[in-house]
């Protein structure tokens, strides 16, 4: 009788398993399906001619139910609500794949092949076991977690090496991004070079005039805190 019990808690607990957040349960693997997760292959019939391409997966965390999403390189799949998704890589252009979620997820994912779209969450997709590989492609959605004011420092960083994983940025010229994680508010921050923005709250960046560091007046955050986050090293 007791592990009769026992089974049935067990199965009540997979049936009831949330489905994975945007983004919060959500990364891209370059590197075979990440420990831990379950994954979905991305893959491509002409994977074969692009160095490494064939082992790139978009995974969810392993606890969190299917969310039912599937990967067509053959056009949309029926019945289902799909994305197109133009990847656009070093020497090659694909373009008949597609992301596709069933009817009872609400991702409604847009696929951005150039940059991260403003006021979505996204995750790029991006071979890192490829020299050539591009820094676009985002795979983009609404952010699905309940949102809090972002906290300093924890919540913020400055990265020289591209936009890091859990994280929403803005470019601050070149290969510099000022980030917050995805699971706070849109601090409202734009970069500018070619002067203080109109209505916006602005600081230079920089002793040789990298541009300037914006804030929206009804922001949640204060620009003098911000700027202390941002250790711009000069020539780089």
């Amino acid at each position: 009788m007791f592990l009769l019990l026992h089974l049935l808690i067990l199965l009540a607990g997979i049936s009831t398993a949330r489905k994975p957040i945007w983004p919060f349960d959500f990364r891209w693997s370059s590197a075979g399906p990440y420990p831990g997760w379950n994954c979905l292959h991305i893959g491509h019939s002409i994977s074969a001619k692009v160095n490494h391409w064939n082992d790139n997966y978009l995974c969810w965390k392993g606890f969190r139910s299917d969310p039912g999403l599937k990967w067509s390189t053959k056009g949309p799949v029926a019945g289902m609500k799909c994305t197109h998704v133009l990847l656009l890589l070093e020497r090659y252009v694909l373009t008949n794949s597609y992301l596709c979620e069933s009817g009872n997820t609400n991702y409604d994912f847009s696929w951005a092949p150039l940059r991260a779209i403003p006021g979505k969450s996204c995750i790029q997709w991006r071979d890192n076991g490829d020299i050539h590989s591009r820094n676009d492609n985002f795979l983009c959605a609404d952010n699905q977690l309940p949102e809090r004011d972002g906290m300093f420092p924890s919540d913020f960083v400055f990265s020289y090496r591209g936009i890091p994983t859990g994280y929403n940025c803005i470019n601050a010229q070149k290969h510099r991004y000022f980030c917050w994680r995805q699971i706070v508010k849109d601090p409202g921050l734009r970069w500018s070079q070619s002067g203080v923005l109109e209505g916006w709250s602005c600081q230079e960046i920089g002793r040789t005039g990298l541009g300037f560091l914006c804030v929206s007046r009804d922001s949640h955050v204060r620009l003098e805190r911000i700027i202390d986050l941002v250790e711009f090293k000069e020539g780089n």
